[in-house]
């Protein structure tokens, strides 16, 4: 099975796979950006208890904030820090140092 590149939608290769806990994580790059990302594939049943217990915990209304090495993103600027890594593509590190959070 082929998966489209997030980005730029043409076709990726797997560079890597390795299995960890009942789960098979796949390193996966774009052949014509070079784009690289992850895909996690499971057991149904383990899909179905990992969507229930994310839907109980939206339904609360709460939004977790995101812990990475030397720094913590605020629940309240999860989505700054989203974007500047996402549609800005900045390292974690570079996005937190614009918001501030590190120096």
């Amino acid at each position: 099975m082929t998966i489209a590149c997030p980005i730029c939608k043409a076709a990726s290769i797997v560079k890597q796979s390795r299995q960890r806990d009942g789960t098979l994580r796949r390193q996966r790059e774009c052949y014509k950006c070079g784009e690289r990302w992850f895909t996690v594939e499971m057991p149904e049943a383990d899909f179905q208890a990992l969507r229930n217990s994310r839907a109980r915990h939206s339904a609360a209304g709460q939004k977790s904030g995101v812990s990475r090495r030397g720094f913590d993103v605020p629940p309240e600027r999860l989505d700054e820090y989203r974007h500047l890594t996402r549609t800005k593509h900045m390292r974690a590190a570079d996005a937190a140092r614009k918001m501030g959070l590190i120096e």
